[in-house]
């Protein structure tokens, strides 16, 4: 299904002209539907229950009526969905800037199909008043809560596979110039055993813009640089990755064993 015209039929009117737009022209930017996002009605959206909640945000697990689409129908001119899939929900702590939330969509776009989680569109919470990201649901949840359950069933090929996932998800974030700065098992979901995804673009910078003021991340996965210096650079996602692989060698999170959080 190559053609555009109808997938301007995902966007109905939701009242916000900029996210409108921004969702049309992804759509008109994209060369295949798995590459399109769109509006989701908070009521296509079941069994809405609390998972997990970060830095920069809360994640949800939600029941998606509808579905994402994977192919066009050309009998009845409508789109074939994986109706009733189970979906993940992140809103953002301060998503009233939606430059920043839109900056994060555009980020894990770019990697879409690169070992980053997928992206189906955007809804909204009419009860909190936020956006939200509607993303793929990783049905086991993050790297950390993987290595926690189940982490005497991962063999050292399955080990392999996974930081192998992990690495070339990270560099095809670096090839693009960019860094992470953000790089952490939290960050890091796996739909399977061995299938894992990067997540969690919101820090995700170009290599060439730094402000040692604004300091971010989990510390035992910090470079000593990021550290000691506020310098992000790509070798600072390198050390994290370090950090990451230490901990799916070993199931401990690195300097586990030494307070950080005071």
């Amino acid at each position: 299904m190559s053609s555009k015209k109808y997938w301007i039929q995902l966007v109905p009117s939701i009242e916000d002209r900029e996210i409108d737009e921004f969702i049309q022209q992804i759509q008109l930017n994209a060369n295949k539907c798995q590459e399109i996002i769109e509006w989701i009605e908070f009521e296509k959206l079941e069994n809405i229950t609390y998972l997990t909640k970060g830095g920069f945000g809360t994640a949800y697990k939600a029941k998606w009526l509808d579905g994402p689409i994977y192919s066009w129908n050309y009998k009845v001119e409508n789109w074939n969905r994986s109706k009733g899939q189970n979906v993940c929900l992140k809103s953002l702590d301060n998503s009233t800037n939606k430059i920043d939330f839109l900056q994060e969509i555009k980020n894990q776009l770019k990697f879409r199909g690169k070992n980053a989680i997928a992206i189906y569109g955007i809804t909204k919470n009419p009860t909190k008043n936020e956006h939200m990201m509607v993303m793929r649901y990783a049905e086991h949840g993050s790297l950390r809560n993987l290595l926690n359950n189940q982490f005497k069933r991962l063999t050292w090929k399955r080990k392999y596979n996974i930081l192998s996932e992990v690495v070339i998800g990270l560099i095809n974030i670096h090839e693009m110039d960019l860094m992470h700065k953000d790089f952490h098992s939290g960050n890091i979901v796996n739909q399977t055993l061995t299938l894992s995804y990067i997540t969690d673009f919101g820090l995700c910078k170009p290599v060439t813009e730094n402000n040692p003021e604004n300091i971010y991340g989990v510390i035992p996965y910090m470079a000593p640089e990021t550290l000691s210096r506020g310098e992000y650079t790509q070798a600072s996602d390198i050390y994290s990755f370090g950090m990451v692989m230490l901990e799916v060698l070993t199931s401990y999170p690195p300097y586990y064993n030494i307070p950080h959080d005071k």
